[in-house]
């Protein structure tokens, strides 16, 4: 009787056991997907740490294949959406997801919108800077840079910019390689643009936006299109690309202020933003003949000149431009009349800061050519130093990783103590001219300090930033004195804050990196010097072979840019199409707009 109440104890425990362990089972089937999440977040953890140890292992040391690594990374400038393309297709097969591509597209979605809306700054500067009668004429003719120079990039600019490269150079001997257009739809480019000037090989009127070729043309059949893969995904680039370039054209607009033709005007942007500025982009952002200014005895290029964001590539093309057209446009109607400007009548001034004082406001301008309104000058100076926290710090062209981000960083630091800095330089250095304190002036100093410092943000430290803004608020000073004596009406000087001071901002680039002495110069490297191995012994760019590259960059744009503007603008000048008549510059260029004043302002 007891063996056989054992056996039912015995059995009754082994059921219970039996349902504990189904039990432990359907849990397990339950939360296996919450584990396998919870490993895969390890896993994904494990990644990132592994690639902040390699990355920090690579700046403290490693200089193996440094040069060719280099030239990799910074390939991104130009073709960052290759790369972009590929890791947005791994992430369609969902075999750990990689937000590299997110971060840095996201990145320049937002930057590329603060330097579009920089528009709004030169728009509110000019409107500012002019008379009243011309307001809604500046304006429109701002809001037609950006439209006529969106259609002008759209269809020719970003290929001939951006469109150069598809063959592999042989760099000792001097030729190419082609590969299967069938394979390759979009070439098997090198990095480089193929004959260093001008592209224009592929991506005509957005061809190959959402993929090209073959393989393309099947997805595309079957219902399926994929942006990310087949040579296509270049739409975020394109996009920060275009802002940069409809505001370098933005820069000649105020040069030409108050006194120019809506037609002539636009068929001029037209092509400034389809030809103009592309080619000036193609020999340096799109890996041109400057970009590969010094190479290796075997002739493989290693680096050439540095220009981060754009002193002599953006604002060098549209102030010179500026200056041209302001030249052949000629002056507006009375500003250079002898005896223009009064003398002030202060009794207590005696006669040396008498004479200083009209002599500076002689050359500065006459009463009647006074700004209309300060309150827009500042409001527009604002908007452009805060578009220009995405215009430097977005040239890095992502944000992914944590170098990046401190690159980002750091030139924002520069951009904005310089800023700071030419507009104080200018503001005193008026006042000590003219003891008079000049709103204007303190704005244009603003814009000169952030222009001087534009290419050199990212390799220069800040002190150097410092003497950078200064020194390009003297610049400003002195060339927009010597354009008024010259007698070119420049209204909102866009030659001096954007010719001259991208002119200093180019060469100061060069003379102010932040390497150790003068042999090792940082440039494009960024945190790390730029060199290269030549027989196994590692070699580095120098101060001199960078300002010589800078120099050859300075002297292109302003012969290309200048050139070509003056021909443009002399042939729209011949043609009558150009400049207003007599009576339209007299009465206001308001005068043949829908409502005849800007402003409707009850007395």
């Amino acid at each position: 009787m007891w063996l056989a109440f054992i056996a039912k104890v015995v059995c009754l425990l082994q059921a219970v056991g039996a349902q504990e362990q189904l039990h432990v089972v359907q849990i397990l089937k339950k939360d296996a997907g919450k584990l396998q999440l919870l490993k895969g977040l390890d896993l994904d953890m494990l990644q990132k740490l592994r690639a902040l140890t390699e990355a920090q292992e690579t700046s403290t040391g490693t200089r193996a294949s440094q040069g060719q690594h280099r030239r990799l990374q910074r390939h991104g400038r130009r073709g960052s959406y290759k790369g972009a393309a590929r890791q947005l297709s791994q992430g369609r097969q969902l075999e750990g997801v990689d937000y590299t591509a997110v971060l840095d597209t996201l990145w320049l979605l937002v930057c590329g919108t603060f330097v579009f809306f920089m528009h709004a700054g030169f728009a509110m500067l000019e409107a500012g800077t002019g008379r009243s009668k011309n307001v809604q004429a500046i304006l429109i003719k701002n809001l037609l840079t950006v439209c006529v120079g969106t259609l002008g990039w759209y269809f020719f600019g970003w290929s001939l910019a951006y469109g150069g490269d598809t063959k592999t150079a042989n760099w000792k001997d001097g030729n190419f390689e082609d590969c299967p257009e069938n394979e390759n739809p979009m070439g098997c480019g090198d990095g480089y643009a193929d004959n260093g000037f001008i592209g224009g090989q592929h991506m005509f009127v957005g061809s190959g936006f959402l993929g090209k070729g073959e393989a393309a043309d099947k997805q595309w059949a079957e219902g399926i299109i994929d942006p990310a893969s087949n040579g296509g995904g270049q739409a975020y680039m394109w996009f920060f690309q275009w802002a940069f370039c409809t505001a370098g054209a933005s820069i000649v607009s105020g040069g030409v202020a108050e006194r120019v033709r809506f037609p002539g005007y636009m068929l001029y942007s037209f092509i400034m933003t389809s030809f103009i500025y592309p080619v000036v982009v193609c020999s340096t952002w799109g890996y041109g003949w400057l970009e590969t200014f010094k190479k290796d005895p075997d002739g493989v290029p290693i680096a050439g000149y540095i220009d981060f964001a754009g002193s002599g590539v953006v604002h060098l093309c549209g102030g010179i431009s500026a200056l041209v057209g302001a030249k052949i446009v000629g002056a507006r109607a009375g500003r250079f009349d002898a005896g223009g400007a009064a003398a002030p009548s202060t009794p207590s001034t005696n006669q040396r800061q008498l004479k200083s004082q009209t002599t500076f406001r002689h050359l500065s301008s006459n009463e009647d050519f006074q700004p209309h309104s300060q309150p827009l000058i500042v409001l527009g100076t604002f908007i452009l130093w805060f578009g220009w926290n995405g215009f430097n710090s977005g040239s890095t062209l992502g944000l992914s990783d944590s170098g990046t981000a401190l690159m980002a960083a750091h030139v924002m630091m520069n951009t904005t103590l310089s800023a700071a800095t030419g507009g104080l330089t200018v503001w005193l250095v008026i006042y000590a001219i003219s003891r008079k304190y000049d709103c204007a002036a303190l704005c244009n100093g603003v814009l000169a300090g952030l222009v001087s410092i534009t290419a050199g943000c990212s390799n220069v430290e800040s002190g150097s930033a410092i003497l950078i803004g200064m020194l390009g608020g003297c610049v400003f000073v002195g060339s927009s004195t010597l354009v008024k004596k010259l007698k070119i009406d420049d209204p909102v000087d866009a030659s001096s804050v954007h010719g001259a001071c991208g002119i200093w901002g180019t060469l100061a680039a060069a003379i102010f990196d932040f390497g150790s002495g003068t042999d090792k110069h940082h440039g494009w490297g960024g945190f790390s010097a730029t060199s290269w191995t030549e027989g196994g012994e590692t070699k580095y760019m120098t101060t001199g072979d960078a300002v010589a590259a800078n120099m050859a960059e300075v002297a292109f744009v302003i012969v290309w840019s200048g050139g070509l503007s003056a021909l443009v603008l002399g042939a729209l000048m011949a043609a009558n199409i150009l400049r207003v008549d007599e009576e339209t510059e007299k009465e206001g260029c308001d005068h043949e707009c829908a409502s005849p004043k800007a402003y409707n302002l009850q007395e």
